[in-house]
């Protein structure tokens, strides 16, 4: 016919494939009083087609066209309406049900993390029954009833809370998005630091298995030559050059014109079997799209950034046989291009011997590649890396001294504390090697603070020491004191 929805051939296939297709409704909950559409897609050649909502069937044969049908329906309590359809196929039934007048039920309401670094963007997933309305706050307001996601950002400790809503009241579900230390990289390899890593071929990363890198060819720890990192280490990660590398699938690296700072340890190899020795890359291949960190093997082995349209290249060589410290810190605030990039060797600023042009617009997208281009062939690295960083900030020239000086790296603070059966105080402490002063005060008071020992000490290699008060410790007539470390100046 001339209003026909679906041509010839189509109807044929339904006739000779289906006899109910599809059956569904436009809401699975509704408040009293109000209506759904009940919709079904079915064979045009059915001798019957009858809805039956649990009162008796009603021929609905009558108002389905080419096979395809709705009817709309306003049921006063939770009902299962079921379509049955007979042809030459046979007999056919399937179910839906709409509930009505119901408490809202929230399945689920969760977080892709739960710890987030100031300015980053989390991303919120639910899932809910009988909502008639479903929002999220903090600015973020309505949103699908049933399910779905948002990406928002977070620039501080956020509790979102969501609240499904219908004629029976609402109900909600929150989470809480703690912010993690600005101090601290977003990713970190320590390598070989983990329990077990030394003796697997897996890479482990802080944070969680979304970090972790999986050997691809024959990387390897080397335990006899750790790079000279703060507090120790006891490996680096081996590259040959020939088609080794580590792949990081779960993570991909800092986005778009996103601050960032790239810092490791690196001993090169000093013959390279590949030109454009790939060190640390992630990205994707379009111009600005690849953030790629590597040996300039066209000049003297100095430290080079690219972003695929132009890089820039540092001064002084890395690949002497020697260990090195090499830092990339990118900030768009004091520009937006590869030549605005800051390099450092050896907590050195370095002087740009070339300047690239193009604009940083880094595709995340695509893992990170330890030993390796993520893009290009033929790009594997020769020699060993240690303590590999990425920070989603631009980290300045005292941070990054810190990453390579004894100590600077290690957070005093107190760990614990316990009186003893015998009246004395242990007090449990870390920090970085040296010298502290041991110290009590019974108000907190500025000038009240008074020396129990100058001869509290962290061992080299150590970070934690435990210092004794059998002088000042807790008793009837001072029944509360406060401790503290101090370093000696």
């Amino acid at each position: 016919s001339s209003d026909s929805k679906i041509g010839e051939h189509y109807k044929g296939f339904l006739s000779d494939s289906i006899t109910v297709g599809f059956f569904g409704s436009s809401v699975a909950y509704l408040d009293s009083g109000q209506s759904a559409e009940l919709n079904w897609l079915v064979s045009p050649e059915l001798s019957s087609l009858t809805l039956d909502d649990g009162t008796g069937p009603i021929d609905v044969l009558v108002q389905t066209i080419d096979g395809e049908g709705s009817i709309v329906v306003s049921p006063a309590a939770t009902t299962t309406y079921t379509l049955i359809g007979t042809g030459s196929l046979g007999s056919e039934s399937v179910e839906v049900e709409i509930t009505v007048d119901e408490a809202a039920v929230i399945n689920s309401f969760v977080s892709n993390v739960a710890e987030a670094s100031p300015g980053s963007n989390i991303t919120l997933v639910w899932d809910v029954a009988n909502g008639s309305s479903v929002t999220i706050d903090n600015g973020i307001g309505a949103v699908d009833p049933v399910s779905g996601s948002v990406v928002v950002p977070v620039n501080e400790e956020t509790t979102f809370t969501l609240t499904a809503t219908n004629s029976q009241g609402p109900v909600t579900e929150s989470v809480t998005i703690t912010l993690a230390d600005a101090s601290l990289p977003v990713a970190h390899w320590r390598v070989g630091e983990a329990a077990g890593e030394k003796n697997g071929s897996v890479l482990i990363g802080e944070g969680g298995s979304l970090f972790d890198g999986l050997f691809v060819g024959t990387p390897s720890f080397d335990v006899d030559d750790p790079a000279p990192v703060p507090g120790g280490s006891t490996a680096s990660i081996a590259f040959d050059g020939a088609g080794s590398w580590i792949d990081v699938s779960g993570y991909d690296g800092v986005g778009g014109d996103s601050a960032r700072t790239l810092a490791f340890w690196f001993k090169g190899d000093l013959v390279q079997p590949n030109l454009n020795a790939t060190l640390v890359s992630w990205g994707t291949g379009a111009t600005g799209a690849r953030f790629d960190t590597r040996i300039n093997t066209a000049g003297v082995n100095q430290l080079r950034t690219e972003v695929a349209g132009s890089g820039s290249n540092a001064t002084t060589p890395i690949v002497t046989g020697e260990w090195h410290h090499c830092a990339v810190v990118f900030n768009p605030v004091l520009g937006t291009t590869i030549g605005d990039a800051f390099f450092y060797v050896d907590g050195n600023l370095e002087v740009l011997t070339a300047s690239g042009g193009t604009t940083v617009n880094t595709n995340a997208s695509n893992g990170v590649r330890i030993g390796n281009a993520r893009v290009f062939q033929g790009r594997a690295v020769a020699g060993k890396m240690d303590d590999i960083r990425i920070y989603d900030r631009a980290l300045n020239e005292a941070e990054i001294v810190s990453l390579i000086t004894p100590g600077n790296s290690q957070e005093l603070k107190i760990i614990a504390i316990r009186q003893l059966e015998n009246g004395n105080v242990e007090v449990d402490w870390a920090g970085a090697p040296g010298d502290y002063f041991f110290e009590y005060s019974l108000d907190l008071a500025p000038d009240s603070w008074l020396e129990i020992s100058d001869s509290e000490l962290i061992l080299q290699g150590e970070t934690t020491a435990t210092a004794v008060d059998d002088f000042i410790a807790p008793n009837a007539e001072n029944r509360k004191v406060f401790y503290r470390l101090r370093p000696v100046e």
